[in-house]
């Protein structure tokens, strides 16, 4: 059904009434398995295995018209948040009520900047949903949550800064995540970027600028080596699996690329299991620029975790 492949696999028994379907010509391929029920009035077409896109929207659908995926869901949804909960996240129109078994609603009138639709999933907007992240997440995840927008190019001051100006639940811990990522402000904000650095010292290398705002690409990059033009970005499996992250992070890295830096990206995997290769990889590239010797060679120490002579 073209319905279906457009909603990753998902419709609502509503939606299958628009195209003409009666409710015994339901309850028979409900019968035969073509639909399986996912919440009431909702169904998956032909199996119940969705991906998470298809589990979202299905939360949706369920909670009725005027429903957008929210909070910890919405960020996952976003690329913003590593995890979402296993219950979905779902903000209705007030007076709507509790809600189906199994997902977590709440009631918010949402403006029409409240709210997003991505890849056809109803969802709140990437500044609504950090508002609303921070109020239900601690300061390291939100944190993490904003430098993601930044990466991924989504965030909007300004709409942040509307968002904010109402007072709402968060506001003030998302304030402080906000004035501790300034640009160019020397620090880590993740395990990821502080693993880096560890390698990058053991094998004696040139240390990088910490998420430096580099305003000739628009983009705060992770690690910047400024007078080698390299750049250093490092990815978890989790942050980027989505589509629009996959789509971001390859746009980036080629507009990086035309502006005449290098991108190299690695992983947290790499890094722990392969951490001499990419220091090597990494002081390849700072002695071919004249920044450095090769990761292992004289006066710079050896590969990651040995020292030097």
């Amino acid at each position: 059904m073209e319905l279906a492949a457009r909603q990753f696999g998902v419709v609502a028994r509503r939606q299958l009434a628009v195209c003409g379907m009666t409710d015994q010509h339901i309850a028979h391929l409900v019968r035969v398995g073509w639909l399986v029920r996912l919440y009431r009035g909702v169904y998956a077409v032909g199996h119940r295995i969705l991906r998470p896109e298809g589990l979202w929207l299905a939360a949706v659908l369920a909670c009725g018209d005027g429903a957008v995926l929210s909070h910890r869901s919405a960020a996952a949804y976003w690329g913003l948040a590593e995890t979402a909960r296993a219950r979905v996240e779902v903000v209705v129109p007030p007076g709507r009520g509790r809600g189906p078994v199994g997902i977590d609603v709440r009631s918010a009138c949402l403006s029409r900047a409240d709210v997003a639709a991505l890849q056809g999933v109803p969802v709140t907007s990437v500044a609504r949903t950090l508002v609303d992240l921070a109020a239900v997440v601690r300061g390291g995840v939100l944190a993490d949550a904003v430098d993601q927008a930044i990466r991924l190019g989504v965030y909007d001051h300004g709409a942040l800064e509307l968002q904010l100006s109402r007072g709402r639940a968060g506001s003030a811990g998302l304030r402080v995540a906000l004035a501790d990522r300034q640009p160019g402000r020397a620090h880590t904000r993740s395990e990821l970027e502080r693993r880096c650095l560890d390698v990058l010292t053991a094998a004696g290398l040139p240390g990088p600028e910490v998420n430096v705002w580099l305003a000739d690409a628009g983009y705060e990059v992770d690690l910047l080596w400024r007078d080698a033009r390299l750049v250093v970005e490092l990815d978890g499996w989790t942050f980027h699996r989505s589509r629009p992250a996959f789509e971001a992070d390859r746009r980036r890295t080629v507009e990086l690329q035309a502006l005449g830096y290098t991108v190299l990206r690695f992983t947290w995997r790499q890094l722990e299991a392969q951490p001499r290769w990419v220091a090597a990889r990494i002081g390849d590239h700072l002695a071919r620029s004249g920044q450095g010797e090769p990761a292992g060679q004289p006066g710079q120490g050896g590969p990651a975790g040995q020292p030097g002579p």
